[in-house]
């Protein structure tokens, strides 16, 4: 193994720790919010009140929170999958690896999707500005993901040619 190949595995075996400590506060958080909802959809003002807002609004704000938590929870999970993979098998170009790839890119196209009705819903209106720069970094950060997958496709194609050849 050369010595790149032993950074790279090095690297991920401890940023795998990193991205596991984000996760579980990431789940936790999740659970803290959607008891909350829960709490202030069965007693309406209880949670609402203490913050100062209206129940509704509260609602909303929550909902919009924990779905944005969930999709970075999707993201978190991948990427731990993704790392944990790299650290433990032979070589980080495999097809399982190519397909979190995908999932982070169609959860990152997805989130303004999501988001945008969520803001506007909180916020009350949102200009055509403010959609584009909510949709810019999202889809920006889509783009990176399906070129990287692209990358690893052609990485698991160059390994199976070099197994092969061998």
């Amino acid at each position: 193994m050369d010595n790149d190949l032993r950074r790279l595995k090095t690297l991920c075996g401890g940023l795998f720790f990193v991205l596991l400590l984000l996760t579980v506060i990431i789940a936790m958080a999740i659970c803290v919010v959607v008891s909350g909802t829960v709490i202030e959809m069965s007693d309406p003002g209880l949670v609402s009140d203490y913050l100062g807002i209206s129940s509704d609004r509260f609602v909303v704000i929550a909902g919009f929170g924990a779905v944005v938590m969930g999709v970075s929870l999707v993201v978190l999970v991948m990427m731990l999958n993704i790392t944990n993979a790299i650290y433990r098998e032979y070589s980080p170009f495999t097809i399982k690896n190519v397909k979190r790839l995908e999932v982070i890119f169609l959860a990152y196209l997805l989130l303004p999707v999501i988001v945008s009705p969520m803001i506007y819903a909180v916020i009350g209106e949102l200009t055509a500005l403010e959609v584009i720069i909510l949709s810019f970094s999202s889809v920006l950060m889509a783009a990176i993901f399906y070129c990287l997958s692209l990358v690893f496709r052609y990485g698991c194609w160059l390994q199976k040619e070099s197994d092969e050849t061998l």
